[in-house]
């Protein structure tokens, strides 16, 4: 077989077993690792089976429609689909046959496969782009192994990432079966410290910012990039990533989107005002979904909630601003009354600083004016 097929066969071997399960949330087949070097070809490649481009086509929408319905995504490029490389080999691994001699050798060529892929990513420069390698991100990350150990008096058969038989091939006495699931950041983290995947991850998240903003919870924290402010100002985005946001509880989330923006003010960051157009959807999507006030039992927490009301105040009347309907800009009015009375006016001066230097138009500017 040609060089040009064998990599054909790959693409499409890797399409297959890990591309379309991994976008519909299905069990990953990973076999051998995947060098940087196939990119050329994988870049370029068309699938030859169309019920396999049909499906990879429809996880794609599918998964696209659910984040970010109003933004089309027709096709993976070639920076998002050396991401899907990356993570495959990521999934690689952590397969448990690397674990002993002389298979251990194979991993620190897998990690700089994995270095190589990272370093070819470019930031996005297109909706589309931040949007597909998400899809693709998120997922990896997501990726969990099914461990399952079998024993009984004497014997011990282990099935780590790989199916189990029924029954063992035991003696014909009582066994117990275990099962367990393995997240692909636990096996990654036990690895050897001399492979520097701990770094390796950083820099696999980083290159998807959207992904790096929604994964704020394992961090405990929201860094802003300049690919991160890049993304945030697209209005379609940052609508998307508000309400992946929302579903978290604002006690927890609402210091951390403070924190985020207080530490880029202090950084001297130009320009936050899609950062702070960020908190105020945000915040307007958890007040519609009727979430309680339980964030400003805390500085942090108090601080992000005041920025509510401090830019839902615009003259022009909040119902056109919001865009939002009757009902709703009465509710968010009312909400907005009682964030005023509540709160100390210390925090309301204080925040109003940060927001006045973090935007580069007044703050009397409405919101639909900083949202675009």
């Amino acid at each position: 077989m040609s060089d040009a097929r064998k990599l054909q066969a790959t693409y499409e071997r890797f399409v297959a077993q890990f591309m379309v399960p991994l976008l519909g949330g299905h069990v990953v087949h990973v076999e051998r690792p995947i060098g940087p070097g196939v990119m050329p070809h994988f870049a370029l490649a068309t699938l030859s089976d169309t019920a396999l481009e049909s499906a990879l086509s429809s996880a794609l929408e599918v998964r696209r429609a659910e984040f970010a319905p109003r933004i089309a995504v027709t096709s993976m490029d070639r920076d998002a689909l050396a991401l899907a490389v990356s993570g495959y080999n990521l999934a690689a691994l952590a397969d448990s046959s690397l674990s002993t001699w002389p298979a251990t050798r194979a991993r620190p060529v897998i990690a700089t496969w994995i270095h190589t892929l990272n370093d070819s990513v470019s930031l996005p420069r297109t909706e589309a782009a931040a949007v597909v390698r998400h899809l693709v991100v998120e997922r990896v990350l997501t990726l969990w192994r099914r461990d399952v150990v079998m024993s009984n008096w004497g014997t011990t058969q282990e099935f780590r990432g790989r199916k189990a038989p029924r029954t063992p091939t035991l003696p014909p006495v009582a066994f117990e079966r275990v099962e367990t699931r393995v997240s692909l950041f636990e096996v990654l983290d036990a690895l050897p410290v001399e492979l520097a995947i701990g770094d390796e991850l950083q820099r696999y998240l980083a290159s998807s910012p959207i992904t790096e903003i929604l994964h704020w919870k394992k961090r405990g924290a929201i860094s802003m990039s300049v690919a991160s402010l890049g993304v945030l100002s697209s209005v379609r985005i940052r609508s998307a990533i508000a309400r992946e946001l929302a579903r978290a509880p604002m006690s927890e989330l609402g210091p951390v989107l403070w924190a985020a923006l207080a530490k880029a003010h202090q950084g001297g960051a130009n320009n936050l005002a899609p950062l702070v157009a960020l908190i105020v959807k945000t915040q307007l999507v958890s007040i519609l979904s009727g979430q309680t006030l339980d964030a400003v039992t805390t500085p942090e927490g108090a601080r992000f909630w005041a920025v509510f009301p401090l830019l839902c105040s615009a003259r022009e009347g909040e119902g056109r601003i919001l865009e939002l309907s009757t009902r709703d800009t009465a509710n968010v009015a009312a909400f907005a009354a009682r964030l005023s009375r509540e709160l100390p006016r210390a925090v309301y001066d204080d925040v109003r600083s940060v927001i006045a230097q973090s935007l580069s138009k007044p703050l009397s500017h409405t919101l639909l004016e900083i949202q675009s």
